[in-house]
Order: structure tokens, then C-alpha cells, then sequence
């Protein structure tokens, strides 16, 4: 009997003891499985650590090409134009012809012109003899007579003014022959003084007819020059870009007849960009341009201007780029690209790790700890202070340490202790 209860004392520790082994083996299994399903909802993350280098700013802008020497030629007066040699895009050589000009009208106004010359010139000698010495005897003699007539009342006053001091002559007689004298002197300074208006009136009508026919003379040089223009002629090689008139049509002087790019003196393409790009750019910088009409050819230039935007100061400005010919003519539409390296930085992230709140810019460090399975890891957000950025990277001047890992791309939102999960 007392074997019996042994025998089941033993049973009942061994069933005692495997439902305790089974008990501790579903809560460990329970466990791993609540870890692993917990481990699918965790925020999953990749890590960098900062690195040293330097930031890259891309400067972009759109643009067209022009020639550096463009050749263009005006027109004073209307004159038709009776034929056209050359269309706009043909290449042409210094010396040839381009159009021929009706220059009858101007042959006529070239006529009237010399001869209203002509009346000036008589004019003129009319006005140098005019200003000879003989032709003031009148005023000279006015003057003598007015000298002598002078000469005489200062006489007579001088005596009835002796005879007036020795009670001889009355006070009557004496004021009359004093209004006489200063009548006499001013008659004299009167017969002075028409000569000398006579002779600057003369001068100045000789300074003006010379004046005349000085703006005659280059009225006619102007007329003589557009007489030349029958025939129109290339200044240089080069291709037309633009002809202005047609055939048949009045050409005037509101535009050139033509303008011609002069390939020998290179191209230029003038690239509009944010003025606060420029802060990163200097002269001779290289440039890269891309010619859409040229299916997308690239073409290397170097930054030769920075200039003001005209449409838009203050907030755009144009570089000019020095490029090579490349088969242009001026006026191909582009794009233009420069890539620069600036600064030297301990500590550079991705600009994606990089995050803002009312408390300033902070990151996410990744944080590792024990946990009933193994390492754990978690977010701990940290404060830092920012330099420049570029399209990728942020410079971090303070608040994080280059051996640590940064959270820089993450599914889900973080906050501070959040756990995540780490991806390979």
C-alpha cells in the first residue's frame, strides 16, 4: 500500500513537472512570437554617420546664345528696297552683296541740299563784306561829328561857367550850357556804342551762317553716304539672323537692314539666374550648356560676366558665358549648369535626417539596449545647431558626434524613445 502511494507520488511530480516545463515553453514561445509580431509594426529605419567634406551647390538657368560682335546697318531716310540677295540663317563673306537699294530720292534731296549750300556760302560773303572796315564810315563819321559837337559844348560851358564865377553870366545861362555838354556826351557814347552793337551784330550773323553751312556740309556727307548704299555689302563673315525689310518694301531707319553674327569673334550664351546663386559663383568658373536645338548638344564654356537682369533687378541676374562656335548662329535657346564645391565640414547629414520644431532643427540618434530577447534599438531625438546645406547634404555644427548613427530614412513617424527596427 504504502509502495502504491510512492509509485503515485512519483506520477504525480513528473506530470507536475512537464506541465511546468510546458507552461515556461509556451510563455517563452508566446513571448518570441508577441517580440517578432511587435518587431513587423516597428518603425523601420536606416542609419548614417556624419561624414567630413565639403557641400555642392547646382546653379541652374535657362538662357539663349548671341554672337559677341553682331554687325547691323541703319538707314537715315525711307529708300525702297528692290532686291534681296540673302535670306536670314545664310552664311555670307565679308564683301558680299546682300540687297541693292533704290537711291533715286536720295540723289534728289543730295541736289536740293547742295544748293541750299550754295545760298548760305552767299550769304556768308555778303556778311565778310559787311564786316570790312569801310563799310562803317557812317558810324565813324557819326562819331566825329558827335566828338566835335561834344568838344564844342564842353567849350562853351567851360567859358560861360568862367564868366558865370566872375558875376558875368547868369545861373540860366550857366545850367543850359551844361545840359548841352551832357547832351553832347551822350550823343558821342550813343554814336560809340551803335558802331560796337553794329560790329557784334555782324560777327554773330557770320558765326551763325558759318554754323549753317558747317550742319549743310554734314547733311550732305550724310545724303553722299546713303547715295553709296545702292548696293549693300557684307562688313564680315558671318551669318544673317535677321533682315528687317522685304523686297519691294520701304526700308527706314526704325530698324537695321540686317544684322549679321560674326562667327571669327566667338558666342556667348546669357543665362538668367537667382540672385542669390551668384553669392557661389566667380569669374572663369566652367559651364556647362546644353543647346536644345543642337538635340541636346553639350557645349563647355567659362563665366566670363555677371550682369543685372534688366525685367527683373533685384532678383535675377544673367551670367555670360563665354562658348565655343559649335555650329551657332546666334539665338539658340539652352540651358546652362554649374557645380560647386564650397565650405569644409566636420559633420555632414543627409538633409532628409535633418528635422525642425518649435525648439529648432534635431536629429534622431540610434540608441541600442538589452531587451528579453536580445539588443534592442530606439530613436533618442538630439538638439543641433545647422550651417549651409546644398540639395542632399547639411552641414551640423554642434550637437552630435561623427562616431554616432544618425537616423536619415524612416516608414513611419518617430518621436523620442520610440523603438524601431533597424534595416540592413
Amino acid at each position: 500500500m504504502q509502495y502504491e502511494e510512492q509509485i503515485q507520488n512519483s506520477l504525480r511530480k513528473k506530470v507536475i513537472g512537464k506541465s511546468i516545463l510546458i507552461f515556461f515553453s509556451v510563455m517563452l514561445l508566446l513571448t518570441f512570437f508577441s517580440n517578432t509580431i511587435n518587431n513587423f509594426s516597428l518603425p523601420k529605419v536606416i542609419c548614417e554617420k556624419p561624414s567630413r567634406g565639403s557641400l555642392i551647390k547646382d546653379i541652374t538657368g535657362t538662357g539663349t546664345v548671341r554672337a559677341r560682335k553682331v554687325h547691323e546697318k541703319y538707314v537715315q531716310s525711307n529708300m525702297r528696297v528692290n532686291e534681296l540677295k540673302v535670306r536670314a540663317g545664310d552664311t555670307v563673306k565679308e564683301g558680299q552683296v546682300l540687297m541693292l537699294l533704290d537711291t533715286t530720292e536720295i540723289a534728289k534731296q543730295l541736289e536740293d541740299e547742295l544748293d541750299r549750300k550754295e545760298q548760305k556760302m552767299i550769304n556768308l560773303e555778303k556778311l565778310v563784306d559787311a564786316g570790312a572796315a569801310d563799310s562803317f564810315i557812317s558810324y565813324d563819321k557819326n562819331i566825329d561829328t558827335a566828338k566835335t559837337n561834344m568838344d564844342k559844348a564842353k567849350e562853351d560851358y567851360e567859358n560861360i561857367k568862367r564868366l558865370y564865377e566872375e558875376s558875368s553870366e547868369t545861373v540860366d545861362n550857366l545850367n543850359t550850357a551844361k545840359a548841352n555838354y551832357d547832351n553832347a556826351v551822350r550823343d558821342y557814347n550813343l554814336a560809340l556804342k551803335n558802331k560796337e552793337n553794329a560790329i557784334k551784330d555782324n560777327n554773330r550773323n557770320l558765326k551763325s551762317t558759318q554754323l549753317d553751312i558747317d550742319m549743310q556740309e554734314r547733311k550732305i556727307e550724310q545724303l553722299k553716304e546713303q547715295l553709296s548704299l545702292s548696293t549693300i555689302a557684307a562688313p564680315a563673315d558671318g551669318v544673317i539672323t535677321e533682315l528687317n525689310f522685304d523686297e519691294g518694301t520701304m526700308a527706314n531707319s526704325s530698324k537695321p537692314l540686317y544684322k549679321i553674327a560674326d562667327a571669327s569673334k566667338g558666342f556667348e550664351f546669357i543665362a538668367t539666374v537667382d540672385i542669390d546663386s551668384v553669392a557661389y559663383l566667380a569669374v572663369g568658373d566652367q559651364v556647362s550648356v546644353t543647346i536644345k536645338s543642337l538635340d541636346g548638344t553639350l557645349i563647355q564654356g567659362s563665366l566670363d560676366q555677371i550682369t543685372d537682369n534688366q525685367q527683373q533687378r533685384g532678383v535675377k541676374k544673367d551670367l555670360i558665358i563665354k562658348i565655343p562656335p559649335n555650329n551657332l548662329i546666334g539665338g539658340e535657346s539652352g540651358n546652362a549648369s554649374i557645380r560647386k564645391n564650397f565650405g569644409s565640414y566636420e559633420a555632414l547629414v543627409s538633409n532628409s535626417a535633418v528635422a525642425q520644431d518649435n525648439s529648432g532643427y534635431f536629429v534622431y540618434v540610434l540608441k541600442e539596449g538589452k531587451g528579453p530577447l536580445g539588443n534592442e534599438y530606439y530613436a533618442q531625438k538630439a538638439s543641433i545647431t545647422i550651417g549651409d546645406s546644398d540639395d542632399l547634404k547639411t552641414a551640423v555644427i554642434s550637437g552630435i558626434g561623427n562616431f554616432e548613427k544618425i537616423i536619415s530614412i524612416t516608414d513611419k513617424a518617430l518621436s523620442d524613445g520610440t523603438r524601431v527596427l533597424l534595416s540592413q
